[in-house]
């Protein structure tokens, strides 16, 4: 900053006569701090009629800060009039400055001949041991950008080697930082990572806060490929990167969020990447449109992914880049074949590719195309060459990066299947999944870990496409590993975040200025910015200690169930398959298309909001005909198939859906109708969870916390009605009715009782609430306050959507109460009618009061309710253990 106050002064005219070249100087000197500043400056000498050696400075300075803002064209402009100027000068000192500019410009812009031979003419015009170093580090960034990464770890290799002794921090610092993410590249994560944390450590001596803070970034994008996804993501947050950044730091979230499989941030980084680059005419458009493309790939989006790869293909190809073309031609290639394009039609492309990838030194990338041409030429008949590819695989089953550890157990599993053994093929699945947990359990937050999980989707397609071919007990187990598996994360220790207990206090405070109409103008930003910073803060979980916990096995299973039945379902390649348990027996089924539901669940989705309109006697048989109509419609798609091994009516049901079947209303379905009925995203999380119910129907006594919410006239009455089911307990009530009121009483009860209104976030599920006095109570309210009491009814509409994402039964307020500690959750899938329920969680309490299951509970209710109660009951659901 000092510099910059010299240079003003000068311009002033308060320090002595102006001086263009000491003012041209001083703006390169500032360039690392601040690149904007000294382009400003360098405007200025410019328009103070300067000398040759000032104009050589100016433009060089110039040509810095465009090159770094992605102005490419620019940047050529600029570098080629400080290279005249230098010339016509007889200035060699500044010639070879600007010739060494001119390398780097010269590569980002796709002149790779241009920049190698600008790098030999300033080698000729200095011979001194520091001035070669910058030389050949300048010919290692030329080759980086033409995919030619080994050929670049040998220059800087040679370039550390003629600094040494010389104690050029600066350089060794921009040298260190360029080596490691080449090295990243070629997947030596260690030596990267070592490279990296020095580059960050000299630049942040040198008080480069720019390089330091590039650095940074590229030392989080490489945390995430490594699957250290909560440090990766408190680095960004330490940035304090958002979409107000410019195109090269929103391309290091993209790259960082891809990796930690937060597709959704990733390709909103993309997006605007993208179109920041456009706008500037950028070089780094193509890479924009590259991670775009991952992005689009990894959240199911195929036809966008294709379309973006062939943007990003063509781009990198007419740079010359022809390692990153068929990188983005891969991503086009893994794209049309999640989409269902056959492999063998594939083989051809995908082989192809391989030799492209792996001559370009993108290791990760080439193990990629490995698999996925071995597993295309298999199923093309040419067993030979898809075995050899395959084989090659298998090699990086010891590698530092999980993803790729994951990836060669797939590819062992492809040979073992090919090899005609089943067994050993699925053996090498689980053992790439059980690994694979280990870095789900210290991910961070649940969002974080469903992202880590993804990294393993391809084995568990693999496993699940194995297993049925295999016994229905195999068939379960697959479908286990395909099932929540982030619920499966044993919390062993809560976050414990102050900033985070802040930011949630904050949000509660601007919702109830806005209720008041006190929140001002800027409202909906500042709750943006709350909202994003409430969400980055629970990715790292900071202080939080989660263990992973093994699906149940089968036989484990079926003694829990005893006299209880199961059906679980599982999506394998388009078609619906299910698994029944009871009495000991395990049976499988194939059901069908998946698409074959669409129209039924369409018009059973309509139904069940539909119930909200069933206030009065005729609204209520409205609505019930219609759910029932529409339950005729799913039922001999989903449930009739399997009935006649589920027992009797008197035999209670838990049913774990798949991700398409989570807002089917099971307990009114033909045949399910009178049945004790619980729903568990999994198995493994309903055992867990009706050994907490268990628990809990042996306590004495029993306590209750009821709470009743704002703007609800029966809730009042309802937490009354429900207290007094109890012999012990706490209403809350009123502007009693907070946060802190309920964290404060919630460790004494063992029952939770809420009246309110919910909150269903499709766009952030975890911020799903239940509206207090005081603001919102959300999932990440309570993720502190675990284990939380064993049994919960949510009289509030919506909380009760296993799908609150949109991605299944994975995310939302009562998924989140059952990883943390809930046996039972009764909630609503629907909007509910306020009159009727006190009436209806006074009934649902007396049972629960003497100690009964929820579901059973339940069931009873539903069984004896009329009119808009009965309408009501339909739309709760036993979640978890029954």
């Amino acid at each position: 900053m000092s510099g910059e106050a010299d240079i003003d002064s000068h311009r002033r005219g308060t320090v002595g006569a102006p001086d263009p070249l000491a003012a041209a100087e001083d703006a390169a000197a500032s360039l690392a701090v601040d690149p904007t500043a000294a382009a400003r400056h360098a405007a200025a000498v410019l328009d103070s009629a300067p000398s040759l050696p000032a104009i050589a400075v100016a433009r060089r300075v110039l040509a810095v800060a465009a090159f770094g803002a992605g102005r490419s064209e620019e940047a050529a402009g600029h570098i080629s009039a400080a290279i005249d100027a230098a010339r016509a000068g007889g200035d060699r000192e500044r010639e070879a400055a600007a010739l060494l500019t001119a390398v780097a410009v010269l590569a980002s812009a796709g002149r790779p001949s241009e920049a190698l031979d600008a790098a030999d003419r300033a080698a000729a015009l200095d011979a001194s041991p520091a001035w070669q170093a910058r030389i050949e580090s300048q010919r290692g960034f030329v080759h980086r950008h033409a995919d030619r990464f080994r050929e670049a770890v040998r220059c800087y290799d040679r370039a550390l080697a003629s600094l040494a002794g010389l104690g050029d921090a600066a350089a060794e610092a921009v040298l260190r930082h360029n080596r490691g993410t080449v090295l990243a590249e070629l997947g030596a994560v260690g030596d990267a990572r070592r490279d990296l944390e020095e580059a960050v450590r000299l630049h942040a001596v040198l008080g480069h806060e720019a390089h330091r803070r590039s650095a940074l970034a590229n030392l989080a994008s490489l945390a995430a490929l490594e699957g250290d996804v909560a440090s990766a993501l408190r680095i960004f947050d330490e940035l304090g990167v958002s979409e107000e950044a410019g195109p090269l730091d929103l391309l290091d979230m993209a790259a960082c969020f891809v990796n930690a499989g937060l597709v959704d941030d990733a390709g909103a980084a993309a997006r605007l990447a993208v179109e920041r680059c456009r706008r500037a005419g950028s070089p780094h458009l193509a890479e924009a449109l590259a991670w775009g493309a991952r992005a689009a790939r990894a959240a199911g989006a195929f036809a966008e992914a294709v379309h973006l790869a062939a943007q990003a293909s063509a781009a990198f190809a007419a740079g010359g880049r022809d390692g990153s073309a068929a990188l983005a031609a891969l991503v086009a290639v893994e794209a049309r074949r999640a989409a269902g394009e056959p492999p063998g039609d594939l083989a051809q492309e995908a082989s192809a590719l391989v030799d492209r990838v792996g001559g370009a030194g993108l290791t990760t990338a080439a193990l990629d195309a490995r698999v996925l041409a071995g597993e295309c030429l298999l199923a093309a008949g040419r067993r030979e060459e898809g075995v050899e590819l395959l084989a090659d695989a298998t090699r990086e089953a010891r590698s530092a990066i999980v993803r790729r550890r994951v990836l060669a157990r797939l590819a062992a599993a492809e040979l073992e299947a090919a090899a005609g053994r089943p067994g050993a093929a699925r053996r090498q699945l689980a053992t790439a999944l059980v690994d694979l947990d280990g870095h789900v359990a210290a991910a961070g937050g649940a969002e974080v870990q469903l992202g880590v999980l993804d990294g393993g989707a391809g084995a568990v397609t693999a496993g699940l496409r194995l297993a049925v071919e295999a016994g229905p007990r195999t068939l379960f187990t697959w479908s286990e590993w395909a099932a929540a598996g982030h619920l499966r994360m044993l919390p062993v220790r809560p976050p414990d975040d102050p900033e985070m207990r802040s930011a949630l206090g904050a949000l509660r405070a601007l919702n109830r200025a806005a209720g008041r109409g006190e929140a001002g103008t800027d409202a909906v930003r500042r709750r943006g910015r709350l909202e994003r910073t409430i969400r980055q803060r629970a990715r790292g979980a900071s202080g939080a200690r989660f263990e992973p916990q093994r699906p149940v096995a089968a036989a484990a299973l079926a003694g829990r169930l005893a006299e209880r039945a199961l059906v679980s379902y599982a999506e394998v390649d388009g078609d619906l398959h299910a698994v029944t348990v009871s009495r000991g027996r395990f049976r499988k089924h194939r059901l069908g298309p998946v698409d074959a539901l669409a129209g039924a669940m369409s018009a059973a989705l309509v139904a069940q909001r539909g119930l909200r309109r069933s206030a009065d006697p005729r609204g209520a048989a409205r609505a019930l005909g219609a759910l029932h109509d529409a339950a005729a419609r799913v039922a001999p798609l989903v449930i009739e198939p399997v009935l006649a091994d589920l027992g009797d009516e008197a035999t209670p049901l838990v049913v774990v859906p798949s991700r398409r079947l989570v807002d089917v209303p099971w307990s009114a379905l033909p045949g399910l109708t009178g049945r004790s009925v619980s729903v568990a995203p999994s198995a493994t999380v309903w055992a867990r969870a009706d050994d907490r119910v268990a628990r809990w129907a042996e306590q004495r006594p029993r306590t209750v916390l009821a709470v009743a919410g704002p703007r609800l006239e029966c809730a009042p009455t309802e937490a009354r009605r429900v207290r007094r089911r109890y012999a012990h307990g706490a209403v809350l009530t009123g502007r009693r009715a907070t946060v802190a009121a309920v964290h404060a009483a919630i460790a004494g009860a063992s029952v939770v009782n809420f009246a309110a209104h919910g909150e269903l976030r499709p766009d952030n599920p975890l911020l799903s609430s239940l509206l207090l006095a005081d603001g919102p109570l959300t999932a990440y309210d309570l993720e502190p306050l675990a284990p939380l009491p064993p049994v919960w009814v949510l009289s509030a509409c919506d909380v009760g959507r296993l799908d609150a994402g949109g991605r299944g039964p994975l995310l939302g307020l009562a998924t989140t109460l059952l990883r943390l500690g809930a046996g039972a959750v009764v909630a609503a899938a629907a909007p509910l009618p306020d009159a009727v329920l006190p009436d209806l969680a006074a009934r649902l309490h007396t049972g629960l009061a003497a100690g009964r299951r929820p579901a059973t509970v339940l069931a009873e209710v539903r069984a004896t309710a009329t009119g808009p109660a009965a309408a009501a009951a339909m739309a709760l659901t036993c979640i978890g253990g029954g």
